[in-house]
């Protein structure tokens, strides 16, 4: 072992310092795993006249109507971090999640994100296909520079970096878009 500190520290090194959970049936991470420990089911299973699809899909055998929700997951407020409402708006609900669970994971480790000394990367997962489900694309050409607000907002790929620069940090900011993980709604 070296005589400080400062020798030992890998710049490859990862340190985890909070966690933001939000599950159906749980907002919080202590509440995700009270579920599991106490085997709550957390997905629960629709009415046909809850479902608003094509009829011939809800008759199919194989359909399942199984839907796992979030609770609050509407009740965004921009003001926090210095977001427009119409920006906010253009958001998805998924963006405007992960920017929330990136500031609950910080209060959770104890860190004021004015008083982080040095740089600090936020790191995510979503699925691509998700902001689809919210809105189209912002048509570039006949919006103009409004389009690309919108498209900031709108787009999966920009998830961290928009949590990055929203909550007041420095570092480098990676999303993983892929069809299997992250943000599912």
């Amino acid at each position: 072992m070296s005589e400080s500190p400062e020798q030992d520290y890998d710049p490859g090194d990862v340190a985890v310092i909070g966690i933001s959970c939000k599950a159906p049936g749980a907002r919080t991470k202590e509440q995700f795993w009270d579920n599991l420990v106490h085997g709550r089911e957390s997905v629960r299973f629709l009415e046909k006249d809850e479902i608003k699809v094509d009829e011939t899909l809800i008759n199919n055998p194989y359909y399942v109507r199984a839907c796992g929700t979030l609770d609050g997951y509407d009740a965004f407020d921009p003001s926090v971090f210095g977001i427009s409402d119409r920006m906010a708006a253009a958001m998805t609900p998924e963006n405007r999640l992960f920017v929330e669970s990136a500031w609950e994971a910080l209060e959770d480790g104890g860190y004021d994100p004015d008083r982080v000394p040095g740089e600090m990367g936020i790191y995510g997962a979503n699925n691509p296909q998700t902001a689809a489900l919210y809105g189209t694309p912002p048509d570039r050409v006949s919006v103009g520079p409004e389009a690309i607000e919108h498209g900031l907002a709108w787009s999966p790929d920009t998830m961290t970096s928009n949590a990055l620069y929203y909550i007041g940090l420095t570092g480098e900011a990676v999303t993983v878009t892929t069809a299997c993980a992250g943000f599912h709604y």
